[in-house]
């Protein structure tokens, strides 16, 4: 898991990222915790990444970030601080992780297209007015075929989004 900017561990109610410890190697949840599961200490981590003293309240910040419940789970199942260091590439989907370099052509395929499922307002209202599917992958080309100057495009566009405003 990663450690910046992560929605989980935050300071003043906001995620942040510390670029001197970036910079230097630390950017996994995993990596702040030794192997039966307990917080490193600041000189582990000093040297282990080449930080500075300057960084010392910047490092106390980022330990009382980390969720006190995610503390307990790995330190009661060690081998999850291996789980929560990733060092490989990868891409993230509904909380699974795919490593890049594993990855099929079939799966990333899976991936491109998991978020464009869900069918724009401006497609739902049409369809609820005209009581039909539409085909929609025809009728977002007439603006381009129908028109050849921008105005023209634009205003059909924005007939199709249903975003013309009108008194």
């Amino acid at each position: 898991m990663f450690l910046w900017y992560n929605s989980y561990i935050l300071i003043d109610k906001k995620s942040f990222i510390f670029s001197g410890m970036t910079n230097n190697g630390l950017n996994y949840v995993g990596q702040l915790f030794t192997e039966n599961g307990k917080i490193k200490s600041w000189e582990n981590i000093k040297l282990e990444f080449n930080l500075d003293n300057s960084s010392y309240f910047s490092w106390m910040q980022l330990i009382e970030s980390v969720p006190t419940n995610w503390k307990k789970n790995i330190l009661d199942d060690k081998d999850l601080s291996k789980n929560l260091c990733f060092f490989e590439s990868h891409l993230i989907k509904n909380t699974q992780i795919y490593v890049i370099n594993r990855l099929n052509s079939k799966e990333l395929y899976s991936i491109q297209n998991y978020c464009c499922t869900s069918k724009s307002t401006s497609q739902i209202y049409f369809e609820s007015l005209f009581q039909t599917t539409l085909n929609w992958k025809e009728i977002c080309m007439i603006p381009r075929k129908a028109a050849s100057d921008t105005f023209t495009r634009n205003f059909q566009y924005k007939i199709l989004n249903n975003i013309l405003y009108l008194n």
